[in-house]
């Protein structure tokens, strides 16, 4: 079973048997180092290309109650309803300056987002390319 829909009800051995089923995940751009069991993320590798990412982002200026209501708070919410995966929040919030979902309040009166397609093709190109470093440089 996919874990991808967030109007369903899953159980946690369900997270764990999908963990890794969205490649577009934070973790899987990251470059990681484990300390005592514990993995941390040294670089995300679209800090390196936040400009690039940026760039194919379209300016939203025009939100109704409902949709500020329905995802504010909710960058994951968000990507789902855009991009079919809440695995892509943390795009989202890149593309907006953002790092805690508590900043997601729609206060600044517009969002920068990439359009579905732009996204997709972005996202492999530059997973493609850095897979060698990433895979290097995770332990």
């Amino acid at each position: 079973m996919a874990v991808t829909d967030p109007a369903k009800e899953y159980t946690l051995s369900d997270f764990v048997n999908d963990q890794n089923i969205d490649e577009m995940t934070y973790r899987n751009f990251s470059a990681t180092k484990k300390i005592y069991n514990m993995e941390l993320v040294e670089l995300n590798m679209l800090t390196l290309y936040i400009d690039e990412l940026k760039s194919i982002c379209l300016k939203v200026t025009s939100f109704s109650e409902n949709e500020i209501n329905r995802f504010k708070y909710h960058p994951d919410l968000l990507a789902y309803y855009l991009y079919k995966s809440v695995q892509l929040d943390f795009v989202i919030l890149m593309c907006n300056g953002m790092i805690d979902p508590k900043d997601f309040d729609f206060k600044q009166g517009f969002l920068y987002l990439p359009r579905p397609d732009d996204l997709r093709v972005f996202l492999s190109a530059v997973h493609n390319s850095e897979k060698v470093w990433l895979n290097n440089k995770a332990n």
